[in-house]
Parts: C-alpha cells; structure tokens; sequence
C-alpha cells in the first residue's frame, strides 16, 4: 500500500495545536494558572469574612467598611469562576496563537510516501526517510482532519482527505489504525489522570 501526498498549513496547524495542549509543559502552566487563581480566591474571600467579622463586632455606622467587607468575597468568587474558566480559555488562545502563526505560514511542504507492507511501514518526506515496524508500538492520534502517526524521530500528519474509501479499509486491515488510535487515547488519558 502507497499513500502520496503533501502537507498544507491546516495539516501542520492541527499538529501543533495537538502537540501543543498536549504537552508536559501546557499542562503544569494550566495547573499552575488555575492554583494560582484558587490562591487568590481562598485569600479574598477569606479576607472578607476577616472584614465582615470586624465590622459586626465594631462600629456599624460606616457603611464605607461594609461595602469594603462585601467586596472581597464577592471579589474572591469571581477569581473562582476565572480558575474554573482558566483552561478553556488557555485552550482558546493557544488556538488562536497557532491559527495566526500558520495563517502566516507560506512554507511549501514536500511530497510525502508513506508505503505500508506486511512487516513495515516506511514514511519518505523530502530527503527524511524512516522506517518503522509494524509489530513495534505506533501512537497514532486523531485530529479534525488528520491522523498524527509518532515514528522512532518524527511525527507524521496523514491528512483524511489523502484516503479513500478503499486506502482507508486497506490501511484499517494493514496498520490496525483503529486499535492504534484507541491505545493511544487511552494513554492519554491515563497521562492526564498522573498529573491529577
């Protein structure tokens, strides 16, 4: 089985935006965004309520003291809703930094040869040539509108719109693409739930 093709800019933006969110990195600045936000909102509203004791136990008049005393846990419960809202809006603009990157991106990307046989799958883009196994442990992960496929040195992006009805059952019955691409979501997954 041969499948020719070559790369355009949304192929390589959906592998870095998938590269991108999924990272050791992404995930410790998410994490530490959001701990950062839940901090800040342990210590408003808790300094709030020290306001709010203080104004019930001393003088009532000043309405001044009472706004303030009010403010902060409100305050603190809007920096909550901002660590609730903190990765999708990470996410967002990942998005966005990876769309506008690659909308400026006039890069002319050469023809890629993936050639898949009983024993190996051989992938040729440009003067890299690598060949894989296929008894060896592939992660193959899926985009929008590609199949990301991690080789021993590089990770190649399989656009859908390169297959056709009958590639796309060849390379299911040759590669095992939807067995592959299950163990890889599941060691996703599993990635996500350690850093929990």
């Amino acid at each position: 089985m041969v499948i020719k093709y070559t790369n355009n800019n949304e192929d390589m933006k959906q592998k870095a935006y998938f590269n991108t969110v999924n990272s050791p990195e992404y995930d410790y600045e998410t994490g530490h965004l959001v701990r950062l936000y839940r901090i800040f909102a342990i210590l408003l509203i808790g300094w709030g309520l020290i306001q709010i004791v203080m104004y019930y136990t001393g003088d009532r008049n000043d309405v001044e003291k009472m706004y303030r005393a009010f403010t902060f846990p409100f305050m603190g419960l809007v920096m909550y809703l901002f660590a609730v809202a903190a990765p999708a809006a990470k996410r967002f603009f990942t998005k966005l930094s990876v769309n506008r990157k690659y909308n400026r991106n006039v890069a002319e990307y050469p023809e890629t040869v993936i050639t898949i046989d009983s024993k190996n799958l051989t992938c040729t883009s440009g003067n890299l040539k690598e060949s894989h196994k296929l008894t060896e442990e592939m992660d193959v992960y899926e985009t929008k509108d590609c199949y990301l496929i991690d080789l021993k040195k590089n990770q190649i992006v399989l656009p859908k719109r390169a297959l056709n009805e009958e590639s796309m059952a060849e390379l299911e019955h040759m590669f095992k693409l939807k067995s592959r691409l299950a163990k890889a979501e599941e060691k996703l997954k599993e990635k996500k739930k350690e850093k929990k």
